[in-house]
C-alpha cells in the first residue's frame, strides 16, 4: 500500500496527504513551493493545510513576512487514531442501545465496494462466533491482501473456528488452512464468484465481482439456522482436510 493510500485510510483526504507528505519531504515550505511540490493547485492547498493545521499535523511560522508550513512528527497520526478510538468509545453505549432498541426481527444490509466487504469481515469478529463457509475462491486475499493477517490473527485470538468447503482444485487441495481452521472439497466444477458465510444469526453473501464488490447481510436465526443445518450435509459428505 503506497503512503497516499494509507494515508486516507487514515482518515486524511487525498490532498492532504499530498501536502503532508510533501512536506514531510521539504521539511519547511512557502505554499508556492508545498503546492508544487505535492503537485496540489494552490487553492486547494490552502484547504488542505487549514484542515491538516486543525489536526495538529501540520504547523505555520512567519519568515520575512510569509508563511513558511512544517510538518508535525508523523507520530500525531498515532495519536489521532487513539482520539478517534476514545470517542468511538465514548459514543458505544448509546450507539448499542440505539441499534438494539429498533432491531427488527430480520433485517437485510447491503453494501457496495471493498471498504463495505471489508466491514462485513469485522462483524464477523466482532460476532465472535465460529464461522461456515462456502464458495471460497480466495478473493478476499487478491482484493484484500492487508486485511488477512489481521483477520485471521484476531480471529484465532477470539477462538473462533471456521470451517471452509472449497472446490477441489491443484491449488486449493494444496491450500494449508491456519489455526482453528477446517477445509473439505467439493468437486471442482462447483465454481462461483459467491462467497456465502454464516456466523452466529447472521449469513453474509459475497459477490465478488472485477470492479466493484458487494455484500448482503442478513441476520434472521430461524434463515442462519437453516443455511446451517444444509451446510452440515455438505461438510459430511466430503473430504476433510482439517488443522
Amino acid at each position: 500500500m503506497d503512503s497516499v493510500t494509507a494515508l486516507r485510510e487514515l482518515g486524511l483526504t487525498e490532498n492532504e496527504a499530498k501536502i503532508y507528505l510533501a512536506l514531510l519531504h521539504l521539511d519547511s515550505a512557502p505554499i508556492g513551493t508545498l503546492h508544487q511540490e505535492a503537485a496540489v493547485n494552490r487553492a486547494n492547498a490552502y484547504g488542505a493545510l487549514r484542515r491538516l493545521m486543525e489536526k495538529g499535523l501540520v504547523g505555520m511560522v512567519v519568515k520575512d513576512g510569509k508563511k513558511w508550513y512544517t510538518p508535525a512528527d508523523p507520530a500525531r497520526l498515532e495519536e489521532l487514531v487513539e482520539e478517534k478510538k476514545k470517542l468511538v468509545a465514548e459514543v458505544m453505549p448509546a450507539l448499542r442501545q440505539a441499534y438494539t432498541e429498533k432491531k427488527e426481527p430480520t433485517s437485510i444490509t447491503s453494501f457496495r465496494g471493498l471498504k463495505g466487504v471489508k466491514s462485513v469481515f469485522y462483524d464477523i469478529l466482532h460476532t465472535g462466533k465460529d464461522v461456515c463457509v462456502f464458495g471460497h475462491e480466495g478473493q478476499i486475499l487478491e482484493k484484500l491482501p492487508y486485511v488477512v493477517p489481521q483477520f485471521r490473527k484476531k480471529k484465532v485470538e477470539k477462538g473462533i473456528h471456521t470451517r471452509i468447503i472449497k472446490r477441489a482444485t491443484a491449488e486449493n487441495i494444496h491450500f494449508k488452512p491456519g489455526p482453528l481452521t477446517s477445509v473439505r472439497f467439493v468437486p471442482q466444477d462447483v465454481e462461483s464468484p459467491v462467497e456465502t458465510t454464516i456466523y452466529g444469526n447472521k449469513i453474509a453473501v459475497v459477490l465478488w465481482t472485477e470492479k466493484t464488490p458487494e455484500a448482503v447481510v442478513i441476520e434472521n436465526k430461524k434463515a442462519a439456522d437453516s443455511y446451517r443445518a444444509y451446510y452440515e450435509l455438505l461438510w459430511n459428505k466430503h473430504t476433510l482436510l482439517a488443522r
